[in-house]
């Protein structure tokens, strides 16, 4: 495997797999990329391009690893996705190289920016929230309609296990082994109960805002045909986080509500994923950037056991409002 560190390294890497043409012009920018992958922004003279490359060492403190081929599964995904959703909604795939785990696809529109940018800058647009959770429900209920060949492939939780069970369900379940058998009740609901594709990493972060509100859904890796509520607490822990730090927390608390009405429903055992995903984000191995109080880290902690330990059904907005007062 060819691994592109550098400007240089990508450009003689495009021209040589002609993915460019080799006399024409073309800029490179590094992107963020998550913590994953490399992903580098092209622009030619002809248009916008982003090339993404598979790491095999997670960019996180702890030592992280995961098999460079989830990228082809990435691929996969996208494009049994990019079938189903509004056709502006998902990066179309150009050009693949399966040999150095990286690929070439469409850029967002210019001016795209993460919804997560807009929520820590304070723009908290209920329509987006709202267009989210459509955008999730839809996710779920069409890709019942994918065919059998692909959820089958889909059906293998080997990144799931590699990219979310591992990182985040056995270390906090090793940290608090008090959650142990709470913990491994929430993950026996996440391997067995396989109802639709799950994009495994649906966060803010993965979702740009164009300039004319179209979404952009990125980041497939992690796609798999699973238990629609991770999805669910996985964006609403993130949306959650953000307003235990957010001056606006009744804004916040509405934004939210908007995500999930328009979302439409959610299972008995919500509540227990989405206080586990707090702890994760807080003391797992991948943790958010912007929760930085210790006391309001110990908050979230107390609050994300009570939530894991909590066999009653407990309303999620009345419940949420509680915890950010």
């Amino acid at each position: 495997m060819n691994v592109l560190q550098t400007v240089d390294d990508v450009r003689r890497f495009l021209k040589e797999h002609r993915w460019v043409d080799r006399a024409e012009t073309c800029e490179i920018y590094e992107l963020s990329g998550g913590v994953s992958s490399r992903v580098w922004k092209i622009v030619t003279e002809t248009g916008r391009l982003v090339l993404k490359q598979a790491l095999p060492k997670l960019k996180v403190k702890d030592a992280w690893f995961s098999d460079v081929k989830r990228i082809e599964r990435e691929q996969l995904a996208m494009s049994a996705v990019g079938q189903i959703l509004e056709s502006k909604q998902v990066p179309k795939i150009i050009q693949r190289d399966q040999e150095n785990h990286a690929y070439l696809m469409t850029c967002a529109p210019e001016g795209s920016v993460p919804w997560k940018a807009q929520l820590l800058e304070g723009k908290l647009d209920r329509k987006t929230a709202a267009a989210v959770g459509t955008m999730l429900r839809q996710m779920h209920e069409k890709s019942r309609t994918i065919s059998t060949s692909i959820v089958d492939e889909l059906k293998d939780l080997t990144y799931l296990n590699e990219l979310r069970i591992v990182p985040f369900h056995h270390s906090i379940a090793a940290k608090y082994p008090e959650l142990g058998d709470a913990i491994e009740r929430l993950e026996h609901e996440l391997i067995t109960e396989k109802k639709c594709f799950v994009h495994g990493d649906f966060s803010p972060k993965n979702i740009l805002v164009a300039k004319d509100s179209q979404l952009i859904l990125l980041d497939f890796e992690v796609g798999h045909w699973g238990n629609p509520v991770f999805d669910l607490a996985f964006c609403t822990g993130h949306l959650l986080l953000k307003a235990f730090v957010s001056d606006q927390k009744d804004e916040m608390l509405h934004l939210i509500k908007a995500f999930l009405d328009a979302y439409g429903e959610w299972p008995n055992s919500f509540m227990r994923h989405l206080g586990f995903m707090l702890l994760a984000r807080i003391d797992g191995q991948s943790r958010v950037e912007y929760v930085k109080e210790p006391d309001l880290k110990n908050q979230i902690r107390r609050i994300g056991k009570q939530w894991v330990s909590d066999q009653s059904e407990i309303h999620p907005f009345e419940t949420m409002a509680n915890a950010l007062r």
